[in-house]
């Protein structure tokens, strides 16, 4: 079965928190978390582990790019060769 995923939104939502208390939980200033939510794909690794950490859930459970994302690693390989 696959496993449901949702956006830091909806996670934060489904679990009943604010964007306060998860930039408490994980040690940052609100405005960071804010600005990670709006656009996840911004996150490094070790800040993707601790938001799912504070969501109680697995990294692999949130959705980081839009369902069409501008970036590819399929395309920019093509274009590095």
């Amino acid at each position: 079965m696959e496993a449901i995923r949702k956006t830091l939104r909806e996670w934060r939502a489904y679990k009943n928190l604010d964007k306060q208390d998860i930039a408490a939980a994980i040690g940052v200033h609100p405005s960071t978390y804010a600005k990670w939510e709006a656009k996840p794909s911004d996150m490094k690794i070790r800040e993707a582990v601790r938001v799912a950490q504070a969501l109680e859930c697995e990294v692999s459970a949130i959705i980081f790019f839009e369902s069409n994302p501008k970036f590819s690693l399929g395309e920019q390989r093509a274009v590095n060769q």
